[in-house]
């Protein structure tokens, strides 16, 4: 829920996008802890997207 609440979205969209991130390889989950499996990789396959603010 904070992660939703941090990116004005909803918990199920968050769970969506890290699933299908984590069924990608980007990511793993260890209990509440998410890992990062190669933020190399990450950063290169998704820098294209930029980053959005809103206030």
């Amino acid at each position: 829920q904070d992660i939703a609440n941090m990116a004005g979205t909803t918990r199920e969209t968050v769970s969506r996008v890290l699933n299908d991130l984590e069924r990608r390889g980007y990511l793993a989950r260890d209990g509440r802890s998410i890992i990062i499996q190669d933020p190399n990789r990450l950063r290169d396959d998704f820098f294209h997207l930029g980053t959005t603010v809103i206030k």
